[in-house]
């Protein structure tokens, strides 16, 4: 006796079961593989996108740090350039102000030449007048010069 045993209802469950694979193949199995196959693409998108999204924002920090960069410079080139012309008015004010300063001082200096001279001559005139006086009261008589 064999072990196994072939007869017509081997025939019919071997019929189900190409039946029951075909249906399971159509329902399941190929619209988990789709479903899978979907998935696979939808990773893959989303990997492309976060790469294209990594290089746009590393090219975006790259042009903000150069922009920064010559925004810099610039200001420095300003900084320079408005400290010398600071520079430049402070010392045309202070000449200015020096030369104004040197004109009173030597206006000053001439007025007082002036006053000292006109002092001078009259302390002389002065002098000479106490000196006759004090002659006429020493030699009690009047003195010609």
């Amino acid at each position: 006796m064999p072990l196994l045993d072939i007869d017509g209802t081997f025939f019919i469950q071997l019929t189900l079961f190409l039946i029951l694979i075909a249906a399971l193949r159509s329902l399941l199995f190929k619209p988990w593989l789709k479903l899978q196959a979907e998935r696979e693409d939808r990773i893959e998108g989303e990997k492309r996108r976060a790469t294209e999204l990594d290089r746009k924002a590393t090219e975006t920090l790259a042009d903000y740090e150069t922009r920064i960069g010559r925004a810099r410079q610039i200001g420095n080139e300003e900084r320079v350039k408005r400290r010398a012309e600071a520079k430049a008015s402070e010392a045309e004010v202070v000449g200015k102000a020096r030369g104004e300063a040197e004109q009173i001082l030597a206006a000053s200096n001439q007025a007082l030449a002036k006053q000292r001279e006109e002092t001078h001559i009259r302390l002389v005139a002065s002098a000479q007048s106490l000196g006759r006086q004090m002659a006429v009261r020493i030699l009690g008589r009047e003195v010609t010069s």
